[in-house]
């Protein structure tokens, strides 16, 4: 697998994006009585968990892409390309959980919301140019400290990101080359065994026995 062009780790409370609460406005009529007006949609932070991580967020990714010397933003960054994520959450366990046997947040929130806010927090921090370029989910999990192969020892994010162009250069190349422009994933076995589509190294593909094969 190619190396990736970025990888974070964040430790603190993971925060979410897109939950917000529905709060009715009313205003007083004439007769001294009130009237509902409309619904406000608000996003509630009492405890300042989705701000601190956002926070922590920025400040780990600044020192990833900030030259040191000139406070500048370094090249390739920020990121303006087709791109790949992983990012493994590692949330607090309950305190009523099984300490010896492996279990699963499997509670709000969801990790979508996880997802959204680191999103949102990688943007603004300069480390993509749009959280739109991130195309594609290698791994997008919730976890708890030190029951997974990607879990922290506390809770955090780990972020690691690839270039979708150099996970896929063969295919890449199968499309621009002459001799198979006219080759597609639909073709049969026999044209597949020209080898256009096959990944360098890859095997060419032989039909099964009792179906034409030897």
């Amino acid at each position: 697998m190619a190396d990736p062009v970025a990888r974070l780790v964040v430790y603190g409370t993971p925060g979410t994006a897109g939950s917000k609460s529905a709060f009715p406005l009313w205003r007083k009529t004439a007769d001294g009585g009130r009237e509902f007006v409309r619904t406000k949609q608000v996003e509630v932070d009492l405890k300042k968990v989705k701000a601190n991580w956002r926070e922590a967020i920025l400040s780990a990714a600044q020192r990833l892409i900030l030259d040191p010397w000139t406070d500048r933003i370094r090249a390739p960054f920020p990121l303006d390309e087709a791109l790949v994520a992983s990012m493994v959450f590692t949330v607090r366990k309950p305190a009523n959980a099984h300490k010896t046997v492996r279990t699963w947040p499997a509670t709000r929130p969801d990790v979508l919301k996880y997802a959204r806010a680191a999103e949102d927090a990688l943007q603004a921090a300069g480390v993509l140019k749009d959280d739109a370029r991130v195309v594609e989910y290698s791994r997008l999990a919730k976890v708890f400290p030190g029951e997974d192969r990607d879990a922290l020892d506390a809770p955090g994010v780990v972020i690691t990101l690839w270039r979708m162009a150099e996970l896929t250069m063969w295919q890449r190349e199968a499309v621009v080359t002459p001799a198979t422009a006219d080759l597609s994933l639909f073709d049969d076995v026999a044209d597949l065994r020209s080898g256009g589509l096959n990944p360098p190294g890859g095997v060419t593909p032989t039909p099964p026995s009792g179906a034409g094969g030897a």
